[in-house]
């Protein structure tokens, strides 16, 4: 735990100081409010300084720190910041800093439980790793088609996955995300008690209550390296940033708006569920350019591009598909993945979208049977599995539930609902319905799942005495799936996965041993290992090895029947 404490801090502190200059012409309302925002803005940006690092050099802990360092130079020359910086050196320890620490705490608790999210282990730590040992390798994807879920997440705590630490770095990401998150709240509901605060803390303090709490039922999913978990706070985050907008003077929101599709692209980069954000914040980029809004949209468009960019291009190079795991635009590449074992179900080829699709809407479960969707569209139309899936999804029924409930109180309240809690509205509908047509599960969509109703209580708790955002926070923390037993020091290592050497196409790759009732993975395997290998993969230049990347070839003559 003093291990995870450690490193954390001194990623707040780079990633603060980050965001903390690449901001400091945007306007906030309180400090505390501009120490949040500029943390999740330092994250996106390290994040993607760290993946198109990887696309030239493996992510060891000195690349890691040299490229930070380089970064911080150069907008130290670029935004002379000396003043503002050593402000936040000079700031004393106060009741804010003390809800940080408790915040921090709390979520290093959590994340030094073991291990033991099933995806964790299936391409969420391989694929740190194989940034860590190798970079960015090309058709990794046909080892391990999940491998094509690139994710600038994953480069974040990539430089950790090294030396003692290594496969104790599992968990390190998502706690993180979720310390991040809870600090944000805790300083939210701060600034309502002292009286400084604005109407959308209070949002931020229930949606943060009800996001938390919700994924703090899905077992393992906040120790892990799940991109989903700073997802879902950084819909939040942005939809926060949004809020009451309409009190600052035109320059002002200008400004912010731009800082929201800034964090909205970063939050894109991470997962592709945060597509909605994308429409939300360039409509705002389009409305607060009085003059030149085709100037000001093409711009919106080179960030979101500079944004995506590092992420569309991993996968590209591990998949062939840029936006994987759809095949929409996907290249003609030697490296393309194509169709795995697992993919088939009485012998008819399904996409992997499709698979993830109707997983979600039917419970499959780690091995059962499949069971897919009929109808126009591949079945995107059906709408059978809507009565059966609030029984295997309960959480996120219950959620949508409050939201509609919570819709109606706006709906009622509409003419005194400011216009910026109704776009925020719709996004968390928006969104909700992108996530239910696309993949209805609580892991992916609860970041929009709690817009509406955590909208509908900030409006009812406007009334609340001052304490009681300090309250729903605190309840919150109490609730958290603290571990049994915490390790002091250290975090655990993730679970050894049994594996051995095979031959293919005369590589050494490993593969997992088959156990009956786990679904495959290679977890803590060494490199090159793969769970659902393509048959015709083999090296793209065998003089460079692993480096060099994998393609698809012919079947050797005598392998063939």
């Amino acid at each position: 735990m003093l291990l995870t404490l450690a490193i954390w801090t001194l990623m707040i502190v780079l990633a603060g100081l980050i965001g903390r200059v690449c901001l400091s012409k945007v306007v906030f309302s309180s400090t505390s409010e501009q120490f949040t925002i500029s943390l999740w803005f330092g994250v996106g940006v390290l994040s993607n300084l760290w993946l198109s690092t990887a696309f030239l050099l493996p992510l060891a802990p000195w690349v890691a720190a040299l490229t930070a360092v380089i970064l911080l130079l150069w907008l130290q020359r670029v935004k002379p910041a000396h003043r503002r910086l050593s402000e936040w050196g000079k700031r004393r320890l106060s009741a804010a800093a003390g809800l940080s620490a408790l915040a921090l705490l709390a979520a290093a608790a959590v994340a030094v439980s073991p291990v033991t999210l099933v995806d964790t282990g299936i391409y969420h730590y391989p694929a740190m790793r194989w940034l860590a040992e190798y970079g960015v390798v090309k058709g990794t994807a046909l080892l391990d088609v999940q491998l094509g879920y690139a994710s600038s997440w994953f480069a974040l705590f990539a430089p950790c996955v090294h030396d003692g630490l290594k496969t104790r770095a599992a968990g390190l990401s998502g706690g993180f995300a979720l310390a991040l998150w809870l600090i944000g709240a805790g300083l939210a509901g701060w600034r309502l008690y002292r009286g400084t605060g604005r109407p959308g803390d209070w949002f931020f303090v229930w949606a943060t209550t009800l996001g938390v709490g919700a994924l703090s039922t899905v077992e393992g999913l906040l120790a892990s390296s799940s991109p989903d978990v700073p997802t879902a706070a950084l819909i939040i985050v942005v939809l926060w940033m949004m809020l009451d907008c309409e009190a600052l003077p035109l320059p002002a929101r200008r400004g912010r708006d731009w800082a929201v599709a800034a964090l909205a692209g970063m939050a894109a980069a991470i997962k592709l569920t945060a597509v909605p954000l994308l429409l939300l914040s360039g409509w705002l980029v389009w409305r607060s350019a009085a003059r030149r809004r085709w100037t000001a949209l093409i711009a919106f468009v080179a960030l979101e591009s500079v944004a995506l960019l590092p992420v569309t291009l991993a996968r590209v190079l591990t998949s062939g598909c840029p936006f994987f795991p759809s095949k929409l635009l996907a290249l003609p590449v030697a490296w393309r993945y194509e169709m795995n074992p697992w993919q088939y179900s009485t012998g008819i080829p399904r996409s992997l979208t499709t698979v993830i699709r109707d997983q979600a809407r039917w419970d499959w479960g780690a091995l059962a049977v499949a069971r897919y969707s009929t109808g126009p569209l591949n079945g995107w139309l059906d709408w059978h599995w809507l009565p059966g899936w609030p029984t295997h999804e309960p959480v996120a029924a219950g959620l949508l539930a409050g939201s509609g409930l919570a819709t109606l109180v706006c709906l009622v309240r509409w003419q005194t609902v400011p216009a910026s809690w109704r776009w925020a509205l719709g996004t968390g509908w928006l969104g909700s319905l992108y996530v239910l047509l696309q993949a209805p599960s609580l892991r992916f969509g609860v970041g929009y799942f709690v817009v509406p109703l955590a909208l509908g209580l900030a409006q009812l708790s406007r009334t609340f005495p001052r304490w009681s955002p300090l309250l729903v926070w605190s309840v919150e923390l109490c609730l958290l799936p603290f571990p049994s037993q915490l390790p002091l020091v250290r975090p655990p290592r993730l679970t050894p996965v049994p594996v051995v050497l095979t031959d293919v196409n005369g590589m050494k790759l490993y593969q997992p041993v088959p156990r009956p009732g786990i679904f495959p993975r290679c977890g803590d395997s060494p490199l090159p290992c793969g769970s659902n290998i393509d048959p015709t993969v083999r090296l793209s230049d065998p003089r460079r090895g692993v480096a060099a990347g994998f393609i698809r070839g012919p079947v050797p003559e005598r392998e063939a029947f």
